[in-house]
């Protein structure tokens, strides 16, 4: 792993956590202001006199909200957005993509045969075919990943730059997820102290956010077939690999 990969890591790892953080953070201020006036004079107090202990604090806890928040699953996210998009487009004939679950193996065998070549499908068809029986199975689509990183550098840095990306976005909508209650919790209290800024601002981050997460319910399931296929290619590219680990009497679970 470079050290590119490594830094990018640790931020799409902080961003979200960071986020979450000063949306927190953010509630318990206001909280405190109404509640408890000359409280926020006091914070600000604080964080001048050690701002590099505030932030080394803040940047501490965000990351670790990160990885929390990373621990939670996209498929979650997923499956969501999958019905979010049958909703919002049901006037569509053919939507049976969006109820397939990771990794989405009778929508891949649909699309492959209609546009790839005969030697990918082929290939699809002995090796994946029926390896996403089972609902929750992610072994086999782990392991081809890890055949990848021992056989093609650049493959495996595409693979797990997708599947990355789509970690961040789900640890965005988590964050997200939980900052929008926190945003209407604040608006309210600004408006039953009528801090009519406050109320302003808390609005407008409720308005923001939700517009967020229905964007990212909107396209996460298009991101993660991405993800899909890019793995999918890998293994084409090194098919070769693949073929050498199991005769052709194993390779299919029919």
């Amino acid at each position: 792993m470079t050290f590119a990969s490594s830094a990018r890591g640790f931020f799409e790892t902080l961003m979200p956590g960071v986020f979450l953080l000063l949306n927190i953070v953010g509630v318990l201020v206001l909280a405190l202001a109404e509640l408890a006036p000359g409280s926020g004079d006091r914070i600000l107090l604080v964080f001048l006199a050690n701002p590099a202990t505030v932030t080394a604090g803040s940047l501490s806890l965000g990351y670790t909200m990160g990885v929390v928040l990373r621990l939670l699953r996209p498929q979650h996210v997923d499956r969501w957005s999958g019905a979010y998009i049958k909703w919002r487009c049901r006037h569509h004939d053919d939507l049976s993509w969006v109820g397939d679950r990771f990794f989405y193996g009778p929508w891949m065998q649909k699309k492959y045969t209609q546009t790839l070549p005969v030697k990918a499908v082929d290939f699809f068809e002995e090796f994946w075919a029926d390896k996403h029986a089972s609902p929750h199975n992610t072994v086999f689509f782990n392991f081809c990943k890890s055949v990848i990183a021992q056989c093609d550098a650049n493959s495996a840095r595409d693979a797990y730059a997708a599947e990355a990306l789509t970690r961040f976005i789900a640890g965005t909508f988590y964050a997200l997820l939980i900052s929008t209650p926190l945003a209407v919790g604040a608006a309210m209290l600004a408006g039953a102290h009528s801090n009519t800024a406050a109320l302003l601002a808390a609005s407008a981050a409720v308005l923001v956010y939700g517009g967020l997460l229905l964007v990212i319910l909107r396209e996460f399931r298009l991101i993660r077939h991405k993800e899909v296929d890019t793995v999918f290619a890998a293994c084409f590219a090194n098919r070769g690999v693949f073929e050498g680990l199991l005769p052709p009497g194993e390779r299919s679970l029919r």
